[in-house]
């Protein structure tokens, strides 16, 4: 069964009342005696990246997290120094909801904030992270954040989300040029100003390297074959700090690999523990 919690608006970080909860169905299943999968997406929403795990895993407690400004979350606040400290919060309230530890599978930003979580002592029972962006190497986009900042001061939204494209993830022109024709653009545009908080979020976060070398928990490091050289570097930082962190390269996928190969991902994740 699934629940889906939403980062709410207003802000406010005591209680359950930090986030909302819609379509709350209960149940339990098992996995690796644990009963819980909390999936946290970054700028895919997690109903894309639980189910294909869940589905093949067999009944569970899943519990997808529509981070904020995404899928049902009313916050449209802009980005904030503050925004990574309010989805770790968000992730404590919903551990603390499911109450008892849980497996986190997160991608990309998500998975930036699924470990600072961890880091702060959610009870997580393993740690699933596919390609946390972190800045640990030349090849990182540094000042991309300002760079859209400068797009979306002037309106231009459309080279808001090119300049992302192509510096973030480095989708192809030609991929860009086929996105652009396709009926999913104009939502794209409608929904490009989260691209800049996600962006603000990652780029200041440096993970506290004693506290990576502490935690004990088992952690699965997802990295495509194919992915851009900085999500290989932060894999690779993060598997020479954590103790107990097994990395598992997908041959011939991206950064995406839950849209391209959803049962690849679901094999390493399910077989982990």
């Amino acid at each position: 069964m699934t629940e889906t919690w939403c980062g709410a608006g207003n802000g406010d970080s005591d209680g359950d009342d930090r986030i909302g909860r819609r379509d709350a169905a209960r149940g339990r299943g098992s996995w690796g005696g644990f009963t819980s999968v909390v999936a946290v997406g970054g700028q895919r929403r997690p109903s894309q990246l639980g189910p294909r795990v869940t589905a093949v895993g067999g009944p569970l407690h899943d519990v997808w997290r529509d981070r904020r400004g995404r899928g049902a979350s009313d916050d449209l606040s802009a980005p904030g120094a503050d925004d990574l400290a309010r989805e770790v919060d968000d992730l404590h309230a919903i551990i603390g909801h499911v109450g008892e530890a849980v497996h986190v599978l997160a991608h990309s930003g998500g998975a930036v904030c699924a470990l600072d979580a961890a880091l702060q002592g959610a009870d997580v029972r393993t740690l699933l992270l596919y390609e946390p962006p972190l800045d640990v190497s030349p090849d990182f986009p540094r000042g991309l954040g300002d760079r859209l900042q400068r797009c979306a001061d002037t309106g231009d939204m459309e080279g808001l989300l090119v300049t992302f494209l192509r510096e973030g993830p480095r989708v192809p022109d030609a991929e860009i040029t086929a996105m652009r024709a396709s009926p999913s653009w104009q939502a794209r545009l409608a929904n490009s100003m989260r691209i800049v908080r996600e962006v603000r979020l990652v780029e200041g976060y440096q993970p506290d390297r004693q506290r990576l070398r502490a935690f004990e928990r088992p952690v699965l490091l997802l990295v495509g074959s194919a992915t851009p050289a900085e999500h290989v570097a932060a894999v690779d930082f993060l598997a020479a700090e954590l103790p107990n962190a097994r990395v598992v390269t997908m041959q011939g996928q991206g950064h995406v690999a839950m849209l391209t190969a959803p049962e690849v991902v679901a094999r390493e994740v399910i077989s982990f523990d």
